[in-house]
């Protein structure tokens, strides 16, 4: 962003297509989060494009649970841009990782709470976008409050997927049957990725993970979300309402 405006700060981590840097408004002192492409894909029309992309469909969304565009644009020397809200709490990848390693599952009103927030937030963006990147490194944390982040693969419902946009092993883990398939977009696709992640909020585990041979080959993953039923959460975790694992049976289901 402009120098004269805004001091870069720390860089805080990867985006869809993008990196994502710490920046103070000189005059308020206000911190936000600002997005740009790295250097070495600022020559990239695509990538560009994907990026302003994501500033016009995020900064029509307005809700609690989901991360607020502050403003876009593009500069000679930086390239497209975007300014975020910024949240300093982490996302849910790094929580869950946390209770993973600390063997701490969340309590059950913790852990409904938590699903709820994730809920309300995807609805907000199913409004008028497929996100189709939901996993728990684009769910940013707020103190107790989960907010969706990252649309750079986001489309509107009426469009193609293709699963060739989908870049990185992480999304693979999280990716739904219709979008293997190059079915066209609705919000089951994002529904199936929420499911998968409530599961993990629940019981610290991926529930297909363990019918992956080779957690890097997309081919096996591909066959998972295909084919393999994921078990009963409460198989994994008996405290879970029996309503709970009837929604997640159906949120997941091929």
């Amino acid at each position: 962003p402009d120098d004269e405006i805004y001091e870069v700060g720390d860089f805080i981590g990867h985006g869809a297509f993008g990196e994502v840097w710490i920046a103070k408004e000189k005059i308020s002192g206000r911190i936000v989060a600002a997005k740009v492409l790295s250097s070495e894909s600022t020559e990239d029309p695509t990538l560009t494009a994907t990026l302003l992309n994501e500033f016009r469909t995020a900064s029509r969304i307005r809700h609690p649970n989901v991360v607020s565009v502050l403003y876009g644009g593009s500069i000679d020397h930086v390239g497209p841009y975007m300014l975020m809200e910024y949240l300093p709490d982490g996302n849910l990848g790094e929580f869950l990782n946390a209770q993973r390693k600390a063997t701490t599952q969340i309590g059950i009103q913790g852990a409904l709470e938590m699903m709820i927030d994730v809920a309300q937030g995807v609805k907000a963006v199913n409004e008028s976008l497929i996100h189709r990147d939901i996993k728990p490194a684009n769910v940013l944390r707020q103190g107790d409050r989960l907010k969706i982040a990252d649309f750079g693969l986001s489309k509107f419902v009426d469009q193609k997927t293709r699963t060739n946009t989908f870049k990185g092993i992480q999304h693979l883990h999280y990716m739904a049957p219709e979008v293997w398939e190059s079915q066209t977009n609705s919000a089951k696709i994002d529904v199936y990725s929420v499911g998968l992640l409530f599961f993990e909020i629940l019981t610290l585990q991926h529930p297909l993970l363990k019918c992956v041979a080779d957690a890097s080959n997309p081919n096996h993953w591909r066959k998972a979300h295909l084919f393999i039923k994921p078990p009963d959460v409460r198989s994994q975790r008996a405290d879970v309402p029996s309503g709970v694992s009837q929604v997640l049976a159906r949120m997941v289901s091929k």
